[in-house]
């Protein structure tokens, strides 16, 4: 026969439909930061009683094995508990199934309940699990080895479901509807939820077993034939492919992104071996440091890009947006830069989208090179119905007013000042050069970008990543958008910034940095903020003003910036302060410390 181990609220034996049943069990509780096991498997809440009874009526001949835990209102279970349910399960029952019509939405260990659950995979127990009711994924429906359980509005009779044939984590949808079930204080409710779906979903598990099926591939595979309706998304692992190795590269061409790669290139995992121009651009045989810094040593002259072939010094050609330069020169600067790297044997990473010249890209391959950029590994994460992930890591913003105004160099600074405190980071960049600056994922909204996704689907993929991101157990997770947050005027629909708005619903940060401009409004700025602080849970927590402004702006376009010595720029940031009551800090590296200190305190306070 049989063996069902449950975990829930206990068990209502006397109930009239469940008197003819043996129920066998322990009560798991905490107790002075010690786990106490009694006997005491009696139900006062009514869930447990409602999912055993939903099995018992549908004629299941089992064992049931009841494993008692404390359920809070919203019927969820402390992780911990969670936990120490499934370990005594596992060292004190044999069991072919257990089913879990509780979960929690949040969980700071998840390793470990991976394992526990892969380990009672593998010797032969199946754990059945409902999703949360909130719509969020939740723990242990959504593991790869448990067997999710989701709710369909549209499945009344008691006996049917759906499969979901994605990449394992919503599996099934069954009856959650509203339906009539045992209770124990009225002895019948009116109940709704995925809990009640999940012990549907359990019956037919038992008559897929009871037909030979084994392990969660097989059950699901039985089911497929039986089920209403099989729902087919395609298995792609899109948007989350790391950077290949690099070890040695040269940058092209010498513009406003490869610079920001080179002001901070101390962070690279990889040197650089030459830097790069056009030779029409102007800047070749110059000195990169001494126009980046103001001053410098020739110890990286700007090159012609045609010269450098010839070395071996290089395994990877980093290439910056060409589109403004190739209609300066009227030439097809990314085509024939790949020509060259194709000839010469090196790898590519380009800001600017290869995939248009997909033959060379294919002739790369063949050769076991790369050519790659920002959204050639860009999908869409498959059978989640809509559910997001909950973050458990605290998540820091970074947005702005505009552009230029060094978002990217202070998320790079946050980084490292992070890390030179002893904290562990995990980053998502908007920037092509995230990625090449070691952020470890990237979701490509800066100029010229060309993403595949829009609105909801953007927001589900960019909650995938942050999540994938937060099961690499960092203490801080960093993101980052792009310019103009919201518009200053709504006159065409290409001043509406959806991509923006995106980013920050499927990023969902718990603090935010905002950088500003002198020249910007504290009208248009009060605006942003009031913007980020309602589209989600967020706040702000400090300016950092761009020590540079435009002394002629004519919509939208600048014409000539200079920077602020410190007498304005101290007048600017006064002036801020008294009307936000935020700080504001300077974009440097004292400033950003200070920055990175308020956040940390900011984190400790709301902890």
């Amino acid at each position: 026969m049989i063996s069902i181990a449950i975990i829930d609220s206990g068990v209502y034996y006397e109930h009239p439909k469940l008197k003819e049943y043996h129920f066998n069990g322990v009560s798991i509780s905490e107790k002075d930061g010690k786990y106490v096991v009694t006997d005491d498997i009696i139900d006062r809440a009514g869930h447990g009683t409602a999912v055993t009874g939903i099995l018992c009526q549908a004629g299941i001949e089992a064992d049931f094995y009841i494993v008692k835990v404390f359920l809070t209102e919203e019927m969820t279970v402390e992780p911990d508990i969670m936990m120490k349910a499934l370990e005594y399960i596992y060292e004190n029952v044999q069991c072919e199934f257990i089913l879990m019509s509780l979960g929690t939405p949040i969980l700071d260990n998840a390793a470990a309940l991976i394992d526990i659950c892969e380990k009672l995979s593998e010797r032969g127990t199946q754990i059945v699990s409902a999703f949360d009711n909130s719509g969020c994924l939740s723990y242990p429906a959504c593991i790869k080895s448990v067997i999710g359980v989701d709710s369909a509005d549209y499945i009344r009779e008691k006996g049917a479901y759906e499969i979901i044939n994605g990449d394992g984590v919503i599996d099934i949808r069954a009856r959650g509807g509203l339906q009539r079930v045992c209770w124990v204080e009225p002895s019948y409710r009116l109940v709704t939820g995925t809990s009640f779906a999940a012990a549907h979903a359990m019956v037919s598990m038992v008559s897929a077993y009871e037909a030979g099926a084994r392990n969660k591939e097989g059950l699901l595979a039985y089911l497929r034939s039986g089920a209403k309706r099989v729902i087919e998304f395609d298995k792609i692992n899109g948007g989350r492919k790391s950077l290949f190795h690099i070890a040695k590269a040269i940058v092209y061409p010498f513009n406003k992104e490869i610079q920001t790669v080179l002001r901070y290139s101390d962070q690279l995992t990889y040197s650089i071996t030459h830097v790069c121009d056009e030779p029409l651009h102007g800047c070749v045989g110059k000195d990169a440091d001494k126009l980046l810094f103001g001053t410098g040593s020739k110890k990286r002259t700007i090159e012609n890009i045609y010269d450098v072939f010839e070395y071996d010094d290089f395994d990877t050609v980093i290439i910056g947006h060409l589109r403004e330069l190739s209609m300066i020169t009227n030439k097809p600067l990314l085509k024939n830069i790949l020509e060259k790297c194709l000839d010469a044997n090196k790898n590519v990473y380009s800001f600017d989208n290869v995939n248009e010249y997909h033959e060379m890209v294919e002739a790369a391959a063949a050769k076991d090179l790369i050519f790659s950029s920002p959204v050639c590994s860009m999908g869409f994460p498959a059978g989640r119905l809509g559910r997001l992930w909950v973050s458990s890591k605290p998540i820091i913003g970074v947005f702005g007013t505009s552009s230029r105004q060094g978002k990217f160099s202070v998320q790079l600074l946050l980084r490292q000042i992070f890390m030179e405190k002893g904290y562990e980071i995990a980053q998502l960049g908007t920037e092509p050069a995230s990625l090449i600056m070691g952020m470890d994922k990237i979701f490509p909204l800066g100029y010229d970008a060309d993403l595949p996704f829009r609105n909801e689907d953007a927001v589900i993929l960019l909650n995938e990543m942050v999540h994938e991101m937060e099961m690499q157990e960092p203490d801080v997770v960093l993101v980052g958008g792009q310019s103009c947050t919201i518009p200053y005027d709504v006159n065409h629909i290409y001043d509406l910034t959806f991509s923006q708005w995106d980013f920050i619903v499927g990023t969902n940060p718990d603090l935010i940095v905002l950088c500003v401009n002198p020249q910007d409004s504290q009208e248009y700025i009060s605006r942003t903020i009031h913007f980020l602080e309602s589209i989600g849970h967020a706040r702000v927590i400090g300016l950092v003003l761009f020590p540079m402004q435009l002394e002629q702006e004519w919509y939208g376009f600048s014409f000539k910036s200079m920077r602020l010595n410190d007498d304005a720029y101290n007048a600017h940031r006064e002036v801020l302060e008294g009307f936000f009551h935020l700080p504001v800090y300077r974009l440097c590296k004292s400033g950003i410390t200070d920055l990175c200190a308020q956040i940390i305190e900011s984190l400790s306070s709301d902890a």
